[in-house]
């Protein structure tokens, strides 16, 4: 997946799941720190990036658009997800 390989080709450690299982959940290693990483698929719309997230118990979601050949980063908080084009 697109958002596994972004981290990847910038030097982040990443965990990937078995043979057979889904990408789209991963772990990544950031400045020693481990964090649940899920990767999604959004479109524009309106001038925003439309995802659905399942409700994954995540730390960070990565969200490709293929349209804009961009991943953002959507990193979780308590209160609300804060959003970060990478």
């Amino acid at each position: 997946m697109a958002c596994v390989d972004v981290l990847e080709a910038v030097g982040v450690p990443v965990w990937r799941q078995g043979q057979g299982q889904s990408e789209r959940n991963t772990v990544a290693e950031i400045e020693g720190r481990l964090y649940r990483v899920r990767a999604e698929t959004g479109f524009p719309r309106n001038g925003r990036i439309k995802v659905n997230p399942d409700e994954t118990e995540t730390d960070c979601y990565l969200v490709y658009c293929d349209d804009l050949d961009t991943v953002f980063a959507m990193l979780q908080t308590k209160s609300r997800t804060r959003s970060h084009a990478e």
